[in-house]
């Protein structure tokens, strides 16, 4: 039962990254690719169909190490949230 539990969890952070990752690219998008080269904006669901796209492309193989939970956490939340803060601050200066 443990790894139903696990398996369930795994989706939905999973899940859950995908949207977050999603609302990052699409406000990102809004502020730069909009306004300087007039391109529609993306919805959250176009977003995250761009983000999987760039990901399969750009796909990088790293072994899973245990006891690195905290490098998960980081790239699954910090690492959306710090692309927005950075775009938020370039945006500043346009």
């Amino acid at each position: 039962m443990t790894a139903t539990i696990l398996v369930f969890a795994t989706l939905i952070i999973m899940a859950a990254s995908a949207l977050w990752r999603g609302y990052v690219l699409s406000v990102v998008w809004g502020w730069f690719m909009v306004e300087r080269f007039g391109l529609p904006p993306l919805s959250v669901a176009q977003a995250i169909g761009v983000a999987l796209v760039g990901a399969a492309i750009t796909h990088h193989y790293t072994p899973t190490v245990e006891g690195k939970g905290g490098e998960a956490l980081a790239d699954v939340v910090l690492a959306p949230l710090t692309i927005l803060a950075i775009g938020w601050v370039a945006r500043s200066f346009i």
